[in-house]
């Protein structure tokens, strides 16, 4: 449950810095 959770967090951490740096 809580390692589904990190997964999720860093997935979406990992994103908003992709998103950040291409703008």
């Amino acid at each position: 449950m809580n390692n589904k959770l990190n997964m999720l967090s860093e997935t979406y951490l990992t994103h908003q810095k992709m998103s950040s740096e291409s703008n």
